[in-house]
């Protein structure tokens, strides 16, 4: 072999290792080939469930706090809305159970109907004692999607702020990971710059330690704030993310998941704001076919007890906040395809 030939090999030795180097976090191995994706797409929810701990803003109103008869009212209607939808996987905020109660259980509530069959993971994000009850943020997946049998080992949660938190976890699918994450900036973090950074942090030292595809990432949640924030813009640039509502949300009214019309956000803010607050972030290179807000279309005629005069609420809403779903095919990271 020539010298000059060696030269060439040696500088397109070093080129690939570069760009080895360069794909880092994103978990690029395709090269320049066409990508290889799931055989199809996935459907991801997201729902608060409201945990009913916030007062009403008018004082004359009695408190709902530890209210299971409303609470089940409420999750009647978004059980009739899982039932249409049948997401392949669910992320859940603010998932009420009070004591050790098998009865008095979001999961048991939803569980016997939409979500049976489902499998759950999750983890505790607050105590609240005076009414007895715990809240936990959850991910429920529906075969042929599967929890990740190492949970116990491959899952995290970390506090961020006095209310804000992040909990990631995976879920399996043709035999590959998808990290799944829930990320919740409440209104009051969102003017705090420092909370996206140490939220990019984890979910890097996360993908990182357990060797995950961060291509197949899923970052679900509560995000406060604008859109166009630059920190919040930035951890979309770093961990190469795109929100699921891009070309969906032509009419932005049809996408508020805060929106004041709710009777229920109403209820609990002075001037409720207008904004997309549940969110669903992909990867850049993942395929979102469709996208859409949820929970809006669930409403009914309060029954007596819950009409004005009693929480003030008509006619009943499923939450303050309405839901949002996106459906979406992986790329894969090779080695497993």
């Amino acid at each position: 072999m020539s010298h000059h030939a060696k030269g060439y090999l040696v500088r397109c030795v070093h080129r690939f290792f570069l760009l080895c180097s360069w794909c880092g976090l994103s978990g690029c191995v395709s090269l320049g080939l066409q990508e290889n994706y799931d055989s199809r797409p996935l459907r991801f929810g997201m729902i608060d469930l409201y945990s009913q701990m916030e007062r009403h803003i008018d004082p004359g109103v009695p408190s709902w706090t530890g209210d299971w008869i409303f609470r089940r009212e409420r999750l009647e209607l978004v059980d009739q809305s899982l039932q249409i939808a049948k997401p392949d996987m669910l992320f859940l905020q603010n998932v009420m159970q009070r004591g050790a109660s098998a009865y008095d259980s979001d999961q048991a509530i939803l569980g016997a109907g939409a979500l049976n069959e489902y499998q759950w993971q999750s983890h505790v994000t607050r105590e609240h004692t005076l009414a007895g009850e715990t809240a936990r943020v959850a991910v429920a997946c529906a075969a042929p999607m599967r929890v990740d049998p190492f949970f116990s080992t491959r899952s995290g949660y970390w506090s961020l702020g006095a209310d804000g938190y992040l909990f990631a976890s995976t879920v399996i699918f043709e035999g590959l990971e998808i990290p799944v994450m829930l990320l919740r900036v409440s209104p009051g973090m969102a003017m705090q710059n420092l909370w996206y950074f140490y939220a990019y942090r984890y979910i890097r030292d996360f993908i990182e330690k357990h060797h995950l595809c961060s291509k197949r990432l899923v970052i679900s949640g509560e995000f406060w704030g604008s859109y166009g924030q630059s920190d919040y813009q930035i951890l979309l640039d770093l961990l190469q993310l795109k929100d699921t509502s891009i070309s969906f949300c032509s009419d932005m009214t049809k996408c508020l998941t805060a929106d004041p019309d709710n009777a229920m956000y109403q209820g609990i803010q002075d001037v409720p704001e207008a904004a997309r607050n549940l969110r669903i972030l992909v990867h850049h290179s993942a395929q979102v076919f469709d996208a859409k807000r949820t929970l809006h279309d669930e409403r009914k005629p309060s029954r007596q007890q819950f009409k004005e005069g009693f929480y003030g609420i008509h006619p009943l809403e499923p939450a303050p906040y309405y839901g949002w779903e996106a459906s979406v095919r992986f790329p894969r990271c090779g080695g497993k395809e």
